[in-house]
């Protein structure tokens, strides 16, 4: 059997109109549709959707359930829309996608997709969102990558690489983690995890992290900041050095074990919190 990368792809066309309410005489409908199996083997899954969800489950095969959210004037008007929407598995050399495409006429913000996935433990993740929610807490991934606007991030545990950015949406971190990078312009970051020799390069405008563990977590945190600020409810180690330019490092410690969560923090305007809850 040959390997090959799989890619959801839900190819919404630009509207001006997308954040357009729903208009007076509209209701919103839920009509929920089970996509019919992928025939192949797979170990890489990315997915897209503009507004919305993305919940992955691990199972033993590979499934996928959308959910549409449809705003119109009645139910049969909703089910013509989520029928025109017209997924299928299209496959591209060692490449697989799902393409969805709702009528061009519908404005962007009448509809919005959920995606219910499920797939086999250890898979890599690529998945990005305008406005939605991507959710992997529930899920054990090799590498992730995921990517938001405005939505909120809620991760699970990745056994390789994992990679995120999030401007404004709220990200928390909720598995365990090796290897990590993350960026982002005013979202907030909750670190539930901080697992023996992890290591995390993350950088913020304004946004807040913050640390969980308390006494049970050793760290070694190397923060830069512009004028951001350190609350702690955990005792540590602190030494502060002046850098150019009004910049400052603060060197962090916490516990002492010998194989610590390493994070490489760059916060510029924000704040940097540890504690045990």
């Amino acid at each position: 059997m040959y390997r090959l990368a799989l890619i959801l792809l839900l190819a919404l066309p630009s509207c001006p109109s997308s954040d357009r309410p729903p208009q007076p005489d509209a209701h919103v409908f839920i009509v929920e549709k089970e996509m019919a199996p992928f025939e192949g083997e797979a170990n890489s899954l990315k997915l897209f959707t503009p507004t919305g969800f993305i919940r992955v489950f691990e199972a033993p095969k590979l499934r996928v359930r959308i959910k549409y959210q449809i705003s119109a004037s009645d139910a049969l008007r909703a089910k013509e829309v989520a029928d025109a929407c017209s997924p299928m598995w299209i496959q591209k050399g060692l490449r697989a996608e799902l393409r969805i495409g709702p009528p061009k006429s519908y404005p962007m913000g009448r509809l919005g997709i959920g995606l219910e996935v499920h797939l086999p433990k250890g898979w890599d993740l690529d998945l990005g969102t305008r406005s939605g929610l991507l959710d992997t807490s529930a899920y054990q991934s090799r590498n992730q990558t995921l990517h938001s606007l405005s939505g909120d991030l809620r991760i699970g545990e990745s056994r390789g690489l994992l990679i995120f950015q999030c401007d404004q949406g709220a990200i928390e971190i909720k598995g365990a983690f090796r290897q990590a990078r993350g960026r982002s312009e005013q979202g907030n970051l909750r670190i539930s995890k901080p697992a023996k020799n992890a290591t995390l390069e993350y950088r913020t405008h304004k946004g807040t992290v913050l640390v969980q563990g308390g006494s049970e977590v050793s760290l070694r945190i190397g923060l830069r900041t512009l004028e951001g600020s350190v609350h702690t409810s955990v005792a540590l180690t602190r030494k502060t050095d002046r850098l150019p330019g009004g910049w400052k490092m603060e060197s962090l410690e916490v516990g002492k074990d010998p194989s610590p969560c390493r994070l490489d923090l760059v916060i510029e305007r924000g704040s940097l919190m540890i504690g045990s809850k």
